[in-house]
């Protein structure tokens, strides 16, 4: 699934920082995978930011905090409300009896229990979706994308950190060169031709952007990359997936030339959510 959000103020001047779009390197791997993770559960989720020191409190816009924020108001969470009401109400002016007593106790506790229960299972939801990328084309990206180590060509240093695409596949980083600071990997995206059986068809997959550094053409830079590639290696047609919990990608993919091809409802715990499907005809595409 490609994906991207809404920005942030935190990021530095434009006119301080430089942008550079290059294929991935082994010694990519922490910064990608950070970046990825930053976009999908955000900062408020005080579960995963246990486990994953980095994510910042800042970053509040991640489909995990849109989707526990919705979940507040989802048929079952109003359901829940209710009982807990009625409970408390019971107990309050109708206990006039050990019978009437233990139903409003009873109630009581189980409206709490189905809101918390419908809580733990998104996130549930969450925590399996990310660690199936993270042990799927994130465990290990060179070779998922098909990228062969040229650094012992000669040309590098050995250590397997110069890479070519070999095949249809690929995958990009967008780095952020600072005046007199350390290049920062602020973005990514890959093409996978493992996907699906056409040859003239690949997926675009990843696709994501640093919250700090989004609003600056950067998604724009690495999807111009990915269409030369495609161009280069006889690709007709780009297709992915995304979710309505990311609104800004949907508008974005639509402005850049991609048709919307399907909507498909998703429900979990009575919380309904929209997969949106695109493609884009590569040549017609202007890189």
């Amino acid at each position: 699934m490609a994906s991207t959000t809404s920005s942030s103020n935190n990021a530095p001047p434009p006119y301080l920082t430089q942008i550079h779009v290059r294929p991935y390197r082994n010694s990519d791997f922490e910064e990608t995978r950070k970046t990825f993770l930053d976009m999908l559960v955000g900062g408020r989720c005080t579960y995963l930011r246990s486990t994953h020191k980095h994510l910042k409190p800042s970053l509040d816009e991640s489909p995990f905090t849109l989707a526990m924020q919705k979940q507040f108001t989802t048929p079952l969470s109003l359901i829940s409300y209710s009982i807990t009401l009625f409970g408390l109400l019971v107990l309050l002016f109708l206990a006039n009896s050990v019978a009437t007593r233990n139903i409003g106790i009873v109630l009581s506790l189980i409206g709490p229990s189905t809101f918390f229960y419908s809580r733990y299972t998104l996130r549930s939801v969450f925590n399996q979706y990310r660690e199936r990328i993270l042990t799927g084309d994130l465990a290990d990206i060179g070779k998922h994308y098909h990228l062969v180590d040229t650094s012992l060509n000669g040309n590098g240093n050995g250590n397997g950190d110069v890479a070519t695409s070999k095949g249809k596949s690929g995958f990009w980083v967008a780095e952020a060169v600072q005046q007199g600071g350390k290049p920062e990997v602020v973005g990514c995206v890959g093409l996978d031709a493992n996907t699906n059986k056409d040859e003239t068809s690949a997926e675009l997959r990843r696709l994501v952007i640093s919250p700090k550094y989004r609003r600056r053409g950067i998604a724009q830079q690495l999807i111009r990359t990915v269409v030369q590639f495609a161009h280069e290696h006889e690709i007709q047609s780009i297709f992915l997936t995304t979710s309505s919990y990311q609104q800004p990608a949907i508008n974005m993919y639509k402005k850049l030339g991609f048709d919307l091809k399907e909507i498909k409802e998703v429900s979990i715990q009575m919380q309904t959510f929209k997969i949106y499907a695109f493609n884009l005809n590569v040549d017609n595409y202007k890189v």
